[in-house]
């Protein structure tokens, strides 16, 4: 039997399956068995993997999307730790050994998962929304009850980089198959009960992205929204502290749910939606519908897709789609869609400065302050003006 079972589920995607079943295959740790569900791929799926032969164990199922293809996975394995790996991501070879042996020396954690870098379709590490790693930076372990990160959904790490105690998933009941969006986190909210969970800092995974539009297409789904609603209600339900916290908690978590739920809407150009879910956001959280909130939530998604993008432009236009698009309740702030757009030039003005970029400083500062003039009573706006207009005379001279 087995030490650790590997299971990767899949679904026409021959073109990086292979490479993820490779970065298994090269694990300094021996002690594992691989098992791949194919949940019910048109590609070539079947015969590529046929060419591994007894290395590893290939089930082909009807489709049954992913809970579904891991509870197979699971069923069929025998191992002490689970190990799950999407089909398009990659482990670095000493992930098992590293993470066995967390879980050995450390028998009050069920679950161990380790930071991950981003990677492009190509295997290149990129940054995504203006960062390199998908975890939290450190350079400890850290071993914790988790449960109220969990729900506050500021640790739902990618399944890729967890292994878990069998017996855990087994008791908390394997993934739910009603579920078709956030099944890892509805899974690790029934896990985090049993044990605490371990996060090391190694980079030992690499997650594969493909920039803003899948993960935005997914979130302006009202399924995904539905599915998500479901999840924080499961974790309100298994809090085991006051009732009045997991209230608390639970608002947050929908808070958070509902933002990320209308601004995608918004970013995949769907206005009409983005307006109505912001109108459920607004109308469950009344204190949010304020100038200052409204234009904080928006900018911040600009930033991250400037970030992502490098498209200045791209982010403006989001900004005033929003603002041009605000439900009856917050109709009265169209006009901080202005000032958005001004703190969006002016923020990049201060990276550009600090960098020592002062074409590019003075260009931004010129687009924010078009945007919104009283930007220039701010102390720091008007400071790197007079940076910028200094540079900009000596080079002149």
């Amino acid at each position: 039997m087995p030490t650790v079972s590997v299971i990767i589920n899949t679904y026409n995607s021959s073109r990086f399956l292979l490479r993820a079943i490779d970065s298994v295959l090269a694990q300094t740790y021996r002690d594992f068995e691989l098992i791949v569900v194919d949940d019910g791929s048109t590609d070539d799926t079947r015969e590529a993997v046929a060419q591994y032969g007894d290395r590893l164990t290939y089930i082909y199922q009807e489709n049954k999307k992913y809970s579904a293809a891991k509870n197979t996975g699971i069923r069929a394995s025998s191992g002490e730790y689970i190990g799950f790996m999407d089909s398009d991501d990659l482990w670095m070879p000493d992930k098992l050994e590293r993470q066995v042996a967390v879980l050995e020396q450390h028998p009050e954690a069920v679950l161990t998962y380790c930071q991950a870098i981003y990677i492009d379709p190509d295997d290149r590490q990129i940054q995504f929304r203006g960062k390199t790693y998908c975890n939290p930076e450190g350079d400890r372990l850290v071993i914790a009850d988790m449960r109220r990160e969990l729900f506050m959904t500021t640790v739902v790490a990618p399944g890729s980089t967890m292994l878990v105690r069998r017996w855990a998933v087994e008791r908390a009941g394997l993934f739910d198959e009603a579920h078709v969006h956030g099944e890892d986190w509805e899974l690790w909210l029934r896990v985090a009960p049993l044990g605490l969970f371990a996060y090391s800092p190694e980079v030992l995974s690499k997650y594969r992205v493909y920039g803003w539009q899948k993960i935005i297409t997914v979130e302006a789904r009202e399924s995904w929204l539905q599915d998500l609603e479901k999840i924080v209600k499961t974790a309100a339900e298994l809090w085991p502290g006051d009732p009045a916290e997991a209230e608390r908690l639970r608002n947050l978590s929908l808070k958070r749910i509902y933002t990320h739920a209308a601004l995608a809407s918004y970013q995949v150009g769907d206005p009409e939606q983005g307006k109505a879910k912001l109108e459920k956001l607004l109308a469950k959280f009344p204190l949010a519908a304020n100038r200052e909130d409204l234009a904080h939530m928006v900018l911040d998604r600009a930033k991250e897709i400037a970030d992502d993008s490098g498209d200045m432009q791209a982010a403006e236009d989001f900004i005033g789609s929003v603002f041009a698009h605000l439900p009856d309740s917050a109709r009265r702030y169209t006009s901080a869609g202005r000032e958005a757009i001004a703190w969006l030039y002016l923020n990049k003005a201060f990276e550009e400065s600090r960098k020592e970029h002062w074409d590019g400083t003075a260009g931004n500062l010129r687009k924010g302050i078009s945007a919104w003039p009283r930007a220039l009573l701010n102390r720091g706006v008007a400071s790197i003006s007079v940076k910028a207009l200094i540079h900009s005379l000596r080079g002149q001279s």
